[in-house]
């Protein structure tokens, strides 16, 4: 809700700076147009801007302690390479394929400074990342490698990337990585992966993935 919420508020400041722009541009006193011209095309950039951003947090989800985020189940297509189903939080199954004996999936993480975090806003996160790993070090060097990424920025306005870069000038919010430590990849296995405050957590659901950790450990 926190995120819809934010996704709404961008856009209604961008069409009220649309508006303010507008009369700028086209107020029919012309003295110094030049200074209104540039400044109200300044400010329709700054209202694109603000859309693109509304659009890429909409992307993201609100953190829940010990919440599952994800169900991951394997089935075997031979050896070192299996089929991937993936269940987000929001029930919808999408299908990869890996290769090697272990996965891991990553997620961005965006987190408030303590002022928003005191008023309630909790951090948000979108899936990032599913990879495969080989336990041989040889396999892992010459070997096909497989990694895919899960969400892309559908404004083409990647906030994460912005602030990952300039960080130190946003101080309001800042972005972070977390990774599900690597498992072992077994036909029939279920994980579930949970955001915890010490970051990402992944655990057996079933007796083939119980096994596959014990036998790898």
């Amino acid at each position: 809700m926190v995120y819809m919420a934010l996704t709404a508020g961008l856009v209604i400041v961008a069409v009220i700076v649309v508006v303010v722009a507008a009369k700028a541009l086209f107020k029919r006193s012309w003295l110094l147009g030049w200074l209104r011209g540039t400044g109200g095309l300044l400010l329709l950039l700054l209202a694109a801007a603000l859309v693109l951003s509304a659009l890429d947090f909409y992307s993201y989800r609100q953190y829940q302690n010990n919440k599952s985020i994800a169900n991951i189940s394997f089935n075997e297509l031979a050896p070192q390479h299996y089929k991937v189903s993936l269940i987000g939080d929001d029930g919808i199954e999408h299908s990869y394929e890996l290769r090697g004996d272990l996965w891991q999936l990553d997620v961005r993480l965006l987190t408030w400074s303590d002022f928003f975090a005191r008023m309630g806003l909790l951090p948000g996160y979108r899936l990032d990342r599913l990879s495969g790993r080989y336990v041989s070090l040889e396999q892992e060097k010459y070997a096909p490698r497989t990694v895919h990424a899960l969400a892309k920025s559908e404004s083409g306005l990647d906030v994460w990337q912005l602030l990952h870069k300039h960080g130190k000038t946003f101080s309001l919010i800042s972005s972070d990585y977390g990774s599900a430590t690597y498992l072992p990849m077994k036909d029939g296995a279920l994980y579930a992966v949970k955001l915890t405050h010490n970051g990402l957590a992944a655990s057996p659901l079933n007796d083939r993935a119980q096994q596959a950790i014990a036998n790898w450990q």
